[in-house]
Formats: structure tokens, C-alpha cells, sequence
């Protein structure tokens, strides 16, 4: 089993505690597509950047359970952050410019990042926009470039924050399918921080219920659209 391991995680914003003792293990290797949900402020980004490396926590542990190396260099080499909206793009930059960018922060061999490209450009249906600039793109071809950067730096766990924000019903359905596909066919673990109901029934393996900070629920199959629904406003 490949665990991610986090033992009673705290992070506090100056006074204010935003985490409270999380416990959550994540299997990579066999998870499937998790959703985080939680309202606004619930502290699904918060946990999601300590758990892609990006941000510290003040107390308690993050390790990988088979891997001694410092937990932030391993997350920076494996896991891959897709933050929402157009956050994290390069407006100004091509598409195909902002993966290999990508690809140097995450201290990629360059080579290969470029292989991936002509890889997954074509599996994203996404080709004819690698030589576009990010600026020009519609918010869903924006998703379809930050999911290209994170699936071309070869990552063990793929995280989408709120991905469904500001995009319309046609682009929703097509990205689900997006998520699906690189589940079934590319067997890479993915975390969907949402409070979209819409967007995750049908979707996720498991639920994983924040409110103010604490995990209230971990729930590890399958629920319908009214079963999500109801676990979310009884917590």
C-alpha cells in the first residue's frame, strides 16, 4: 500500500487556526478519484497546498509512508497542483511553453516533458492550442492547459482545486469525462476539491466531508447525487 500519511496537521494564519488535528491517509496507488468538499473557507485549499507541498503546516506530521526523503521534495516530484480558475498559468506565454515551464519547476527532465506533450496533447484533444497563448483561451481550454502541465511531470497524484469554476454545463460534462478517462486509462490518483454537487456525483470512488477546518467524514464509495447531498448539510 503507498500511503500519504497526515497525523493531527495544524495550520494557523496568524491567530487564526484554519486547520484543526487532520488524520487522513490516501493510498495513490488504489484511491481512485477523491473529492474534498467543504464550503468557502472550509480549508480545502489550505489542506491541498500543505499536502502538494506548497505550503507549510505548524504542527503535527505529512510523510509518505515507504519513502525517507523530506515530504516536500517528494511532493514537489509527484504530485501535481491545479490550482482554480486560470491560476498558475502564464497568460502571455503558449501553451506549449507554460508545460515545459511547468515541467522545470517541478525539476523535470525537459526531453521527456516534450514527449508527454505530443503524448497527451492528442489524449486532451488539445493539440491545435499548443502553439496559442494562454490569454486567447476559453476558461475550459485554460482547465484543459493546467491539466496538460500536471499529466506531462509524470505525477503519482493529480489535485484540481474547485475545477468546475466558471465553466459552463457542456464544458463540466466534457471535463468529467476528462477525470474519468485518466483514471480508468492512466491509473493516476485525483483529488477534486469542490462544494459543486453537480460536478462530483457520478464522479468520485470516496468523499472526504471538511467543514471549519476539522474532517468530519470520510466516506470510501461510491453515493449518489441525493446521498452527497445529504451528508453535506448534516455536517
Amino acid at each position: 500500500m503507498s500511503n500519504i500519511e497526515i497525523r493531527n496537521l495544524n495550520k494557523y494564519y496568524g491567530d487564526k487556526q484554519v486547520l484543526h488535528n487532520i488524520n487522513w491517509d490516501i493510498d495513490y496507488d488504489n484511491a481512485g478519484i477523491i473529492s474534498l468538499m467543504g464550503e468557502n473557507g472550509a480549508g480545502k485549499s489550505t489542506l491541498l497546498k500543505i499536502l502538494s507541498g506548497i505550503l507549510k503546516h505548524n504542527s503535527g506530521e505529512i510523510f509518505v509512508k515507504e519513502c525517507s526523503r523530506d515530504y516536500e521534495k517528494w511532493a514537489k516530484e509527484n504530485i501535481a497542483y491545479i490550482q482554480a480558475g486560470e491560476r498558475g498559468l502564464r497568460l502571455k506565454n503558449t501553451v506549449y511553453d507554460n508545460v515545459l515551464y511547468y515541467g522545470l519547476l517541478k525539476g523535470k527532465n525537459i526531453r521527456c516533458v516534450s514527449d508527454n506533450i505530443r503524448k497527451y496533447s492528442d489524449y486532451l484533444d488539445i493539440k491545435k492550442l499548443l502553439d496559442k497563448r494562454c490569454e486567447l483561451l476559453s476558461m475550459g481550454e485554460k482547465k484543459k492547459a493546467q491539466i496538460l502541465c500536471g499529466l506531462c511531470c509524470f505525477g503519482k497524484l493529480l489535485i484540481l482545486d474547485e475545477p468546475s469554476t466558471g465553466l459552463d454545463i457542456r464544458t463540466i460534462r466534457e471535463l468529467q469525462e476528462i477525470l474519468r478517462m485518466i483514471h480508468e486509462e492512466q491509473n493516476i490518483c485525483t483529488i477534486v476539491a469542490s462544494h459543486d454537487i453537480y460536478f462530483l456525483k457520478d464522479l468520485s470512488d470516496s468523499y472526504v466531508f471538511l467543514k471549519q477546518g476539522k474532517i468530519k467524514k470520510i466516506i470510501d464509495h461510491k453515493l449518489s447525487e441525493k446521498e452527497i447531498e445529504k451528508n453535506a448539510l448534516i455536517l
